[in-house]
């Protein structure tokens, strides 16, 4: 298997996005020490606008090819610890220096793109040093820098808004030695003067022609094993969420993999199946976090909104084209034998053997976990439980036989 860097890159992008929209989040409001004038509404186009600024004052640089490649992954996941940090809360200053912290972290866990975690650390340093961690001058890397201001940038900037333009180009040309060196800030002076910029930060097709143009070639992809590392930053991003499934995803992940091998699945193709334990939960970063905590039962709005979280799983995988069989595991561990599942009612003839046992894993999993409105179940009472389930055919009777063998040894 290989797994194309580019196309995780997207998909994590959109991790970011779903987090920040569940918790209906202003955190781009409140950083730097400056309450903003303007905030976008769809943070989505966040992490491209700050990637399409940062390219264009980078070729004002004359930057090398390697250089460039490093800062366009840097610049798309620069607010990848947004996903761990968006549902804390905390203050202004501990939001600035926590997501920094975290989203290097996750980038230095995932293989091929480690290098760049330092990149992402220091992306709210000041030149002054008045940053979250007190870096000064050229102790910044130059990636840094150029993220910094280019994030500074896109998340002032609304659209076609003449007082927007205004007030960023007053803070550029008066304080733009407090956040970069003279020889960046002088690429950035260069770069706001010209109409690209502004017409793409304005009109998001000519953006997204003018990346596609201008953007550097990703040829690097993972294998099976690299990403599987990467899988499991995805399952800490979701599971960090809530203590009561903070081990849920790898739980599964653990689970299946044993199933897989049990059932005489090649190495390969068993990874692949713990991979889809790891992932098969990540859209539930767009369900609120009070849905997931909820200490008793969902009301019927709230089980729909919950129902959702394999819309968005599918929405995270999606791009990444190499995966399409671990994906299609992933959000099928709510569908029944008899249709009755969710989110696309499949029954028997069109459930595999992957999806049902991945199914199962989940199940029991879910059942054997403490969650807010009880405690974890025994070995023995989640058999009974998942064995009515089977008699209802809801559950395959073969993937079952697995999981009663499988977990006498656990």
């Amino acid at each position: 298997m290989k797994v194309s860097i580019e196309e995780i890159i997207e998909s994590l992008v959109i991790t970011v996005s779903l987090s920040e929209i569940a918790n209906n989040s202003t955190i781009r409001e409140h950083m730097d020490g400056i309450k903003k004038k303007n905030t976008k509404d769809g943070y989505i186009s966040h992490s491209k606008g700050t990637t399409f600024i940062a390219l264009n004052i980078a070729k004002e640089m004359l930057l090398n090819e390697e250089d460039l490649k490093n800062l366009y992954i840097a610049a798309y996941l620069h607010d990848l610890g947004l996903t761990k940090v968006a549902f804390m809360e905390y203050d202004e200053a501990t939001i600035t220096r926590e997501h920094c912290l975290e989203g290097a972290r996750l980038i230095s866990n995932i293989p091929k793109i480690e290098n760049i975690a330092e990149y992402v650390k220091y992306h709210h340093e000041n030149y002054d040093g008045t940053g979250p961690f007190g870096l000064v001058g050229e102790q910044i890397p130059l990636m840094s820098q150029i993220l910094k201001i280019s994030d500074f940038i896109d998340s002032n900037y609304i659209e076609c808004r003449p007082e927007a333009y205004k007030w960023i180009m007053s803070i550029l040309t008066n304080d733009i030695d407090k956040y970069v060196s003279s020889k960046v800030g002088k690429a950035v002076i260069e770069v706001i003067s010209k109409k690209t910029l502004w017409r793409g930060l304005n009109n998001s097709d000519f953006m997204d022609k003018w990346l596609e143009t201008n953007k550097p070639i990703v040829e690097e992809s993972l294998d099976t094993y690299e990403f599987l590392q990467t899988a499991e930053v995805y399952a800490e991003i979701i599971d960090i969420r809530s203590s009561f499934t903070a081990r849920h995803s790898r739980g599964i992940s653990e689970l299946a993999y044993l199933m897989a091998k049990y059932k005489g699945y090649d190495e390969n193709k068993s990874i692949k199946l713990k991979i889809a334990g790891l992932l098969h939960d990540i859209g539930k970063l767009a369900v609120p976090i009070r849905y997931i905590n909820k200490n008793g039962a969902l009301t019927d709005i709230e089980y729909k909104l919950v129902k959702t979280h394999v819309f968005y799983t599918d929405l995270v995988l999606k791009p990444i084209k190499s995966i399409d069989d671990i994906r299609e595991w992933a959000i099928s561990h709510h569908e029944k034998l008899d249709g009755t599942g969710y989110s696309r009612e499949l029954n028997h003839n069109e459930l595999g053997e992957e999806q049902r046992l991945l199914a199962i894993c989940d199940i029991y999993q879910a059942l054997a976990e403490d969650r807010p409105y009880r405690r974890g179940l025994k070995r023995e009472k989640c058999l009974e439980i998942i064995g009515k389930m089977v008699e209802n055919n809801k559950l395959c009777p073969k993937a079952f036989e697995v999981l009663k063998s499988v977990t006498s040894n656990l």
